[in-house]
């Protein structure tokens, strides 16, 4: 099975967006953000292994129903893994189904909680995990006009992050889109004669990462 980093290897490299994109190279897992801070997970089931390998490898060759049908199967099996609600979640959302994809990400919450609640005594975390889960429902958000719901779930991602201020590049553009949607009127009640503005859809995981790859580490917040 493909394995991510733990919390102390993205400390390494600058705990920024930028120098662990640079490393994707030939890594095949759309879930890499969800395992890049596993720590002790509970060992998966060989048939959950080889699901998640295909799903990844679908999902980056564009074949994302593939993808969902794996990671549903995977999530059948093993449906407390984090890593596997958060493969779904990302692929459902690049997929647009919004809804679900909202769904998925809010059931990994309770999920992180309980395991940092028994990881505490061994210094393991995972709050990392949960920002980046917060993050993304905030661009699931502002791919659906809820930028206050966005704008809520962003703080979470920022409060969550172990060091708030080298939070990951992809953060500040989630907050980019949350901002510039904020100014904007709400397509809902505008009238029908005038077009409302669409707000441009939120990248996929892979066309952040490598966009983050060739850009200088994320920004100080202030």
């Amino acid at each position: 099975m493909l394995v991510g980093q733990r919390i102390d290897d993205w400390n390494a490299e600058g705990g920024n967006a930028a120098a662990w994109g640079s490393s994707l190279g030939s890594r095949h897992c759309i879930f890499l953000v969800a395992l890049l801070f596993a720590v002790s997970l509970p060992a998966q089931k060989p048939d959950v292994s080889r699901l998640m390998q295909s799903g990844s490898q679908k999902a980056q060759a564009g074949d994302l129903e593939g993808a969902i049908a794996d990671f549903r199967q995977a999530s059948a099996l093993q449906p407390s893994d984090p890593n596997v609600l958060f493969a779904l979640a990302q692929v459902l959302g690049d997929q647009g189904s919004l809804a679900e994809s909202e769904q998925t990400y809010l059931k990994l919450f309770p999920i992180y909680d309980q395991l940092q609640s028994r990881a505490s005594m061994t210094g393991a975390t995972y709050k990392p995990s949960m920002a980046m889960a917060w993050n993304n429902l905030a661009a699931i958000y502002c791919r659906d006009h809820r930028f206050e719901d966005a704008r809520t779930a962003l703080d979470h991602a920022f409060t969550a992050w172990t060091t708030p201020n080298n939070a990951p590049a992809i953060f500040f553009v989630t907050r980019g889109q949350v901002l510039e949607g904020l100014k904007q009127p709400n397509p809902a009640i505008q009238p029908t004669s005038r077009p409302s503005k669409k707000i441009r859809g939120t990248p996929t995981l892979f066309s952040i990462l490598a966009r983050c790859s060739s850009r200088s580490p994320a920004p100080t917040m202030l």
